[in-house]
């Protein structure tokens, strides 16, 4: 009898690890220097993830450090590609996601991590010069924050609708305005 315990709890304690839970917290890969290249190909910029995480919500007493910075490079007369300017960025860590236009501005969204928070679009010039940046609130109507889900330490925009909704056309605010 006392061999057949053992087998259960044997048995049971390789398997709860296997059972789901929910949880309240979020599970992130490390962030990664990444580069992205305009359409063109004539620019390219590459992020080098910082090392704030006490500097994101939900991290408070983690190490903070250096924010993540962006080397802006352009592509010279010989097709060979030269560093314009190296800056710091508004993300602690690292933006989700970043796009270089055909004439080499950057545009950072949202924060690793913490989506939703802080800076979650922040536009740089061809020289890494910071022309704006948008918190959610700039964005949006208190309202309709409200409706967006959040975890420990993120504001999910599910599948990203601020790219969509953020236009002026397409917010409740812009057509509250044109009736």
């Amino acid at each position: 009898m006392h061999r057949c315990c053992l087998y259960v709890l044997l048995l049971l304690s390789a398997l709860i690890p296997l059972v789901p839970c929910e949880a309240a917290a979020d599970s992130w890969p490390q962030p990664q220097t990444k580069e992205v290249f305009s359409e063109s190909r004539e620019y390219f910029v590459r992020v080098i993830p910082g090392e704030s995480l006490g500097d994101t919500i939900g991290f408070a007493g983690a190490k903070n450090g250096r924010y993540a910075t962006a080397e802006f490079y352009r592509r010279g007369h010989d097709r060979s590609y030269s560093l314009v300017t190296q800056v710091d960025l508004l993300n602690p860590m690292a933006p989700v996601e970043f796009f270089v236009s055909n004439d080499g501005h950057l545009a950072t969204l949202d924060n690793w991590h913490n989506l939703g928070y802080g800076k979650v679009v922040s536009l740089y010039g061809s020289r890494g010069e910071l022309v704006r940046s948008y918190e959610l609130s700039d964005l949006f109507q208190a309202d309709e924050l409200k409706e967006f889900s959040q975890s420990v330490s993120s504001n999910p925009l599910e599948d990203r609708p601020y790219l969509y909704q953020a236009r002026p056309e397409n917010s409740s605010r812009h057509r509250q305005e044109r009736r």
